[in-house]
């Protein structure tokens, strides 16, 4: 038997007055509430009900029904009528029924229907539930009448590389404390016809909307497409990429390079002049003073490089290393991996791995670590936007020697830039306003001023009012380098045996000079200050 709740209804007669008659749950149903019955009352003016009284009656209602005298007076019937409630997030309306009098009107379909569109119910109106109330009617129970269109989440895009899009170009250490720059395997072999890369197309969120048709949005997918450059073929449905060509493939700033490599069997020199190539390179000799060498993608060299000049788009590979005599310059937007670095330039893009620097200007986005059997860095700066690691840092006559970590040394660059910008925007800003306060003025006092002097005054205030806005899009940039140099606490400086006297230590925007020589520690920012610990 389906549970049914117990319920009440009101039964008027003429001569005898207004009665309140109840009826016991069945078959498991819940207990009639008191204080649903006195709500139900008193939205209908029923005043002085004896709620002490009708407590003890419920507590001992007999198995049948039983009635209670509301007035002497026989008030007018009641028709059948519904209670509606929404939930916080306005996606359900329960409706709550009551009974109509013994005389009085059954709600209709419609009836109901047109009460949910008079409380502004728009949405998702439960024709079903209507009509079962209407079949069976149950009192004193909730029916869902109105349920709201929840949003149907979509999915991103997504590409699936069908090669190793995350080469490793660290050398390996040997046991003797040596390490192996001739096993740097950076090429992804590629043949004509091969499938580089597949697109699976974003699937869109569908907005839902709550029952009083207020619309709820769903998250915004991400889309993708399949960025390539030449020797390659999309496929008729823009969904795969094929190689063109037997060489090898990179993932360079989310595109897809396939190139032959370009090898130069000996120097470059006089014989070959400068070059450049929008692939990979290879040079299996040295790269003598003057020369030149760019490539859009990873760039090996088998010998030493001199006073010359390397830029890759990717990665660069010095198996010998370099000394730059001074003027010799690395650029790479990947990593840089050298035996050696002395009297150079050296910009990447991500780390930097040596076995020893000497009197360098280094930078690294990511980190720089100077490994293998010297594992020292002597005289000139060394920038890493996360971590610098080194045996031996400065030297024991005293060698300046600047080590800074905490931001990309591109972007703290561009925050002095800024910082700069803004000053003298601002000394500009402080000499054209007088200018403009002052026209502004004369002019509301009726002075007349020629067209020429009118046009002017126009062209500067327009000028300011750009600066102002540049002013404001700049600090902004200013604002977000000055949290991030604030949120460093994660970078360090690693001494794996000794730092020397003469090392200046920067960590953000903190500075340490050190005075005294120290063994195996770590500098690290902690309380806005730079404090060394064990390693």
């Amino acid at each position: 038997m389906e549970p049914r709740n117990g319920y009440f209804q009101l039964h008027i007669e003429e001569g005898k007055g207004t009665f309140l008659r109840v009826y016991p749950p069945k078959g498991g149903g819940e207990q009639v509430k008191v204080a649903e019955v006195m709500e139900y009352l008193t939205r209908r003016h029923y005043e002085n009900v004896d709620q002490l009284k009708m407590s003890k009656a419920l507590k001992t209602m007999p198995e049948g029904a039983f009635q209670m005298k509301l007035s002497e007076e026989a008030k007018y019937h009641e028709n059948e009528s519904v209670v509606l409630n929404m939930t916080p997030d306005k996606m359900k309306i329960y409706g709550r029924f009551y009974p109509p009098s013994n005389m009085g009107q059954q709600l209709t379909v419609k009836d109901i229907v047109d009460e949910l569109i008079f409380n502004k119910v728009q949405v998702g109106i439960n024709q079903e539930e209507i009509q079962k109330f209407i079949s069976d009617r149950h009192y004193c129970k909730d029916y869902i009448l109105a349920v709201g269109q929840e949003p149907v989440q979509g999915s991103d895009a997504q590409i699936e590389y069908f090669f190793e899009t995350n080469l490793n170009a660290k050398p390996k250490q040997n046991e003797d404390g040596t390490v192996d720059y001739h096993s740097l395997d950076m090429i992804n072999h590629v043949r004509q016809g091969q499938l580089l890369a597949r697109l699976t197309k974003e699937v869109p969120s569908i907005p839902g909307s709550d029952v009083m048709g207020n619309v709820i949005k769903a998250r915004e997918v991400k889309k993708l497409k399949l960025n390539y450059g030449k020797n390659i073929t999309l496929s008729e449905d823009g969904m795969e990429l094929f190689s063109d060509v037997t060489g090898h493939v990179n993932l360079i700033a989310g595109k897809v390079f396939v190139s032959d490599v370009f090898e130069v069997s000996a120097d470059v020199d006089a014989s070959t002049g400068d070059i450049h190539y929008n692939g990979n390179v290879l040079v299996k000799g040295n790269v003598q003073n003057g020369f030149r060498v760019e490539a859009e993608g990873d760039i090996v060299i088998e010998g030493i490089v001199e006073g010359a000049t390397v830029i890759a788009g990717g990665n660069i590979i010095l198996k010998r290393g370099m000394n730059g005599m001074g003027k010799g310059l690395l650029r790479s937007e990947g990593n840089i991996v050298s035996k050696f670095l002395e009297n150079c330039t050296v910009e990447a893009g991500g780390y930097i791995e040596t076995d020893c620097i000497l009197q360098c200007k280094v930078t690294a986005r990511d980190e720089i670590n100077v490994v293998g059997k010297k594992g020292f860095v002597v005289g000139g700066n060394v920038k890493a936007g996360k971590n610098i690691a080194a045996k031996i840092m400065g030297s024991h006559m005293g060698a300046m020697t600047i080590l800074e970590v905490g931001i990309d040394p591109k972007k703290r660059e561009e925050y002095y830039k800024l910082k700069e910008g803004i000053k003298q925007m601002r000394k500009k800003l402080d000499i054209m306003k007088p200018s403009i306060v002052d026209f502004s003025k004369r002019l509301k006092e009726g002075e007349q001023f020629s067209a020429d002097r009118i046009k002017h005054l126009q062209t500067l205030s327009q000028h300011y009012k750009e600066l102002k806005e540049k002013i404001e899009i700049d600090s902004q940039r200013v604002e977000m380098f000055e949290q991030q140099l604030m949120e460093n606490e994660s970078v360090a400086i690693k001494v794996g045996q000794i730092i020397y006297p003469g090392v200046k230590i920067v960590i953000g925007e903190e500075s340490f000079y050190v005075k005294d020589p120290m063994k195996t520690c770590k500098f690290v920012k902690e309380d806005g200050e730079i404090k060394s610990t064990a390693y």
